[in-house]
Parts: C-alpha cells; structure tokens; sequence
C-alpha cells in the first residue's frame, strides 16, 4: 500500500501549498494570547487609584539590589527576586529612607497601606516589628511575604502590567533593552537564547514600529511609558511570536521535503506534514515568544543539507550542513544535539576515514564560526573571563543538574506522549524499531533511492536520539513545559510513523485506518492546545476566573493566601496587594507545607494541555 492510492493524484505543489496554508492558520490562531495589560489593576489595587507608570518604576528601582540594566548581570537574572529575605531587607532600608520621610502629591502614599513602609501588621498589644525583623523569623516558620512594602508591591504591579502568560517570553525583550546600539553595545546579556533569535526579533520590532504596528521608546522613559501602556508593550510578544511561527512554517516545508525523499510519495509528505502542523508540542512552540521550533527547523534542514552531500559528495553541501549546525546552535544553545549529524553524514558517505576526519573537522569549525558570526560577546566574555555569560548560564545551571537517571527516562517518555499522543508515541516507537531492523538489513542497497532513503532517516535520527538521551539525564521532576525540549523526537516520532504505513501496510483501508487513527488523536490533543491559546485571548481567561475567586474570599474575611509561586501573571492570578498577605514558600518547601488552617492556596495546575501556559489552570483552596 501506498499513500498516492488513498486519492486522486494532485501535483505536488498543490499539496505542499495546502500544508502551508494549513501551518500558517493554525500558528496565527490565538497569538494574541495572554498578553499583558491594566485589566489586573482592578485586582492589585482594590479601591485604591491605581499607580502610574513613573510611580511603579521609582518605587520598584527602590527594591532592586542593582540597577535594572546592570550590565554584568544576565538578560534572565531577576534583578528583584522577592522570594530572597536579604533581598526584602533591602527593599525595606531603602523604601523607609527614601519614600515614607517625604511624599510629593504625585507618590503614591503611604498611607494608603495597611501599614507604615517600615513596619508589617502585629497581632493586638505586640510591639511594632522592623519588616526585615519580621521577614527573618517568616523565614524561620517557613513563609516570606511578599508585599509587605509598596516597593515590593510595585515589582508586582510591574511584573502584571509587563509580562505575558509564559514566564521565559519576556527575557528576550529583557536582552534587547540592554542593548546599547549608540555606544557600538549590542551585547544581549542572554546567551542560552542565541543571537540569530535576539537580534531579527530587535529588527522585527523596528520594521514594525516603522509601519505603525509598535511604539518604540528606549530608556527609563520607555519603561515608565509601557508601565503606563502594557497593551502597547504586548505587542512586542505578536511579533516575536510571528518570527517562531514563521520558523514554524518554514519547518512544515522541510519535514514536508524529507519525507518525501525517504518515501518518493507526495502523500506521505503531505501526511507527515500535517501531523508536525497539529502535534501539541508544535502548535505550542508556534505560539510562544521563543526560539525552540526555530532551532528544530535548522536542524531539519541541516538534515537536507547533510542528505545532499551524502548523495553528491560536494564539499560545498558539507560546508552547508556546517553552516546550518552552526546556526541552529546560533539560535538556541538547546538544539546542540544538532552537531551530531556532522559524524553521521561522513559515515554514510562511502570515503576513507581519513577523509571523512577531515570534513567532519572542517564542517564542524565552519559550524562553531557560524556560531560566533551571530553570538559574538559569548567569545568576548570568554576572552574576559565570564561577565553577563557566567551570570546567565549560572542562573539555569540547577535546571542542568544530572540526577535520577531512571525517573528521568519515566519522566521523558510521559513528556513524548504530552508532545505527540498516544498513539502517535506508538506508531513512531514502533516504526523505529521496525524501519532500524530494516535500515541495517538493507545497509549494503546502493541504489539511489536507497542512499537517499537511509541518510535522510538516519540523519534525522541523530540528533532525536541525542536529545531524549540529553533531556533523560535532566529530566527527572521536570513539569510539562518541559516538554517543548524534546520537539526534534517527537518529530522524528512522527516521521516514523508515517513511513512505517507508507513501507508496510497491505492496502488503502489498513492505511486509511491506521492514519486515521494517529491522526485524529493527534489532532484532538493539539486542539486542545489552540483551544487554550483562543481562550486565553479574551477574558474571561482562566486566571480572571481564580482572581475573582480570590477577590470574593478577600471580601469573606480571608487576610492570609499562600502562593506556590512568586506572583506573576503566568503562575498567580492577580489580587489585592493591601488586602492579603501574600506568603512564597522558602525555596526547597511547597505551598502546602507552609499553609496554615484557614489560609488560602493558590497554585498553577498543568491540567490538559501539560506544555503550554495558555489558559493554566489555577487551584485555589482553603488549607486544612
């Protein structure tokens, strides 16, 4: 059986047209999703008046232990993490002698607060505490407040009005305003998030505000101005969503272009094609603000590349594949698995060994110069000894950390399944068992078709193989997100698939069904998660839902919520800053183990769609 049987024979261009036309309109749906804006004012402030732009900045600068743009400290690093005691000290010491001795009428005032800046609520006949006082024994007992201040109070009205519903979209806007351009600094101070990522997302933004679609504005005052205006901040996360969902698209032609090569059917292709368009971890992928599908695209096409030279033997295909490793690497530091093709493109090439050391070397030196070409200040700080790339590789350092090797190929194959589906996760297991027995009986086939068929699968399988290896030794304990490192196997899952019914099944029903099958599993999962996206983008989202529930509890009478989580609008939902004392857990602890009878619970669910943050579930409950 074949896949050019199940229907009349359209050219292939027709197809490929359609499976574009298809990825463009499920990546665009829902990208507004989860943007930020004042809705959460109504939330954060009660009836208070709400504060301006100018007036969050200065009372948030006051908190920071270093200034916002500190230029040795990486783009990721939170300058005002508020879980950190020592840190609220600060905030505290600096708050008091600067805001609560004198008020200009357009500060926001201290009176407004429940309590004086230097001093947090006291039970009936105690002596008034220092905040840092109570801060330390919070500590002790298990719980840090996080609002106890109107400095700590601005750095989360500043995160609300600022943030999108996904934690890691905002860094990349983080690296391009440390940028200096008129000093000759284009320094990113973000280096897990490669150049060939921050810089066009920087360009996009001023083509954009060249055409109107973006208010461009630098410095402290563009700052104040989008605290003042977070939907036009918003739509700085359209269109970097636009440049992942371009990468998207890009990625549908080459999945499309190699599964052709290894099945010579259109249909097949066109199959493939539309399993990577609605798989969940892709359509996730497309709609976040980050470089991961961008560097899975590069890697299916340093696979072409690879394939070319394979089938040729030109130098100048094996520099291309260089290049392209290079500049996957160059997009996100996470698609390093990438490189792995470069061996396996040699090996396939029938040459001495001597020759394939020689253009393994080469085009892996031309893969590491592509990389520098568009990550010049990793080399720089290097050369100087670390600067803003040791702060920024060491903030995610514990994410790297080896342990629970076992739980974490549990833990990996659960995150295949959220990536794909069931069945899919089947079919592709399957396929790669059956499609590798075969590879290795057919290995001495020199036949064109042959050659083609075997590089393009094995190439592929490379780097998939290498990441789930990679991600097994990390993944132990690792939430759903986690998920959208694992794309290059999930795909080369789907592939598998695919080419399995195209080489084995008998007839054009057994292929029908068994295409059906994965496929409209697949497609309810990744539903799903453009569901979430549509959902997210228009209230009531589901963190409107938990805010109000919150906000009716503050009005029952409740004082005390602890949150899994510092508050942010991807993880907490908005409430009252002056009605609630809002507890963090000590790192190492749970929202639980620190909760006491009475106190409300608040903590981000994974729910149905375990790697997206659109549409999160939020749990909010009474402790026991």
């Amino acid at each position: 059986m074949r896949f050019t049987t199940l229907c009349p024979m359209p050219g292939p261009r027709s197809l490929l047209v359609l499976l574009l036309f298809c990825a463009t309109g499920v990546f665009l749906t829902g990208i507004q999703w989860g943007l930020p804006s004042r809705d959460a004012d109504r939330y954060l402030f009660g009836d208070k008046t709400p504060w301006t732009g100018p007036q969050v900045q200065m009372l948030a600068d006051l908190g920071s232990a270093t200034p916002w743009d500190d230029p040795s400290r990486g783009a990721d690093v939170d300058a005002n993490p508020l879980r950190k005691a020592l840190q609220l000290r600060k905030q505290i010491d600096l708050h008091a002698a600067t805001i609560s001795t004198s008020q200009p009428a357009s500060q926001p005032s201290t009176e407004s607060s429940t309590e004086s800046p230097a001093t947090v609520p006291v039970r009936s006949g105690d002596a008034p505490q220092s905040t840092a006082a109570v801060v330390e024994s919070q500590v002790e007992s298990g719980g840090i407040v996080v609002n106890s201040t109107d400095s700590a109070r601005a750095e989360i009205v500043r995160r609300y009005r600022l943030f999108s519903h996904q934690p890691d979209e905002f860094i990349t806007f983080a690296a391009l305003a440390k940028m200096r351009p008129a000093n000759f600094d284009f320094d990113p101070r973000l280096y897990q998030y490669g150049g060939l990522w921050v810089y066009p997302v920087g360009l996009l933004l001023k083509v954009a505000s060249v055409v109107g679609y973006v208010d461009l504005r630098g410095g402290g005052g563009g700052l104040s101005y989008y605290l003042d205006h977070p939907d036009a901040f918003g739509r700085f996360y359209v269109v970097a969503r636009l440049y992942s969902a371009f990468w998207g698209v890009i990625g549908a032609w080459a999945l499309f272009a190699i599964v052709r090569r290894i099945t010579a059917s259109q249909w097949a292709a066109f199959a493939a094609g539309l399993l990577f368009v609605i798989m969940p971890v892709v359509v996730n992928a497309a709609h976040e603000a980050k470089p991961h599908l961008a560097g899975f695209t590069l890697t299916l096409l340093a696979v072409l590349a690879a394939a070319s030279y394979v089938e040729t033997g030109k130098l100048s295909h094996a520099i291309g594949t260089g290049v392209v490793c290079g500049l996957a690497l160059g997009m996100v530091l996470s698609a390093l698995p990438v490189f792995a093709i470069l061996p396996l493109m040699v090996l396939l090439r029938p040459m001495s060994w001597g020759d394939r050391g020689r253009v393994a070397i080469f085009a892996g030196l031309v893969g590491l110069l592509a990389y520098a070409l568009t990550n010049p200040y990793v080399a720089v700080h290097l050369l100087r000894g670390g600067g803003a790339l040791q702060s920024n590789l060491g903030n995610s350092k514990a994410f790297y950390d080896i342990h629970s090797p076992v739980e974490g190929v549990i833990n990996v194959a659960r995150l295949i399944i959220v990536g794909t589906s069931p069945a899919l996760a089947i079919a592709g297991a399957l396929g790669t068992v059956i499609l590798g027995v075969r590879a290795v009986r057919t290995r001495r086939e020199t036949s064109p078709q042959a050659v083609r068929r075997r590089a393009h699968g094995l190439l592929l399988a490379g780097p998939a193989i290498l990441t789930a290896i990679q991600w097994s030794l990390v993944g132990a304990g690792k939430p759903g997100e986690f998920g959208r490192f694992l794309l290059t196997t999930d795909v080369f899952l789907a592939v598998e698939a695919v080419v399995l019914i195209q080489t084995y099944a008998r007839n054009k029903i057994a292929a029908s069904l068994l295409f059906s099958v994965v496929a409209v599993q697949t497609s309810l999962r990744g539903t799903s998660y453009i569901a979430g996206f549509v959902r997210d983008s228009g209230a009531p989202t589901s963190r409107d839902l938990a805010a109000e529930q919150i906000d009716q509890a503050s009005k029952s009478g409740a004082r005390r919520i602890v949150l899994a989580a510092e508050p942010a609008p991807y993880a907490i939902p908005p409430m009252n800053l002056w009605a609630w004392e809002m507890v963090v857990p000590p790192s190492g602890q749970t929202a639980a183990s620190v909760a006491r009878p009475g106190d409300r619970v608040v903590e981000a669910l994974e729910g149905q769609t375990p790697i997206s943050w659109a549409d999160k579930p939020i749990d909010v409950r009474t402790a026991k």
